[in-house]
């Protein structure tokens, strides 16, 4: 036809802004996946701090172990300070598994943010 009445201009600001919406999408798109690396990034940081100050506190609990171990061998500590040490050491393990177990977690998201998969061998 010859006379469309504004119909093609129309078009062309519909075209417009679909393109316009669609490259809002792709910018909110692409600032979430940053943000979400950074977050990961920044739990990473934080885990290996958190992983470190637990490697030092169960070392430090495996050296009271073997002292109060040596101690009531000796006859200079009860059993009871003994099983006490133990508890101490077994805790620390308990928490420097979580600490791993955490970074393992934030390990895992840092791949899914980055657009990784997870597949099962």
């Amino acid at each position: 036809p010859v006379f469309h009445g504004g119909e093609l201009q129309a078009q062309k600001r519909a075209s417009e802004a679909a393109f316009d919406a669609a490259r809002a999408a792709y910018r909110e798109t692409t600032v979430r996946a940053i943000v979400d690396v950074a977050n990961a990034l920044v739990a990473l940081d934080a885990d290996a701090a958190a992983l470190a100050a637990r490697d030092a506190e169960l070392a430090a609990a495996q050296r009271v172990v073997a002292i109060t171990r040596q101690r009531y061998d000796l006859g200079g500590v009860s059993q009871l300070a003994l099983l006490d040490a133990e508890r101490q050491w077994r805790s620390a393990a308990l928490d420097h598994d979580v600490a791993t177990g955490q970074r393992y977690s934030d390990t895992a998201a840092l791949l899914a943010a980055l657009g990784g998969t997870w597949t099962a061998p």
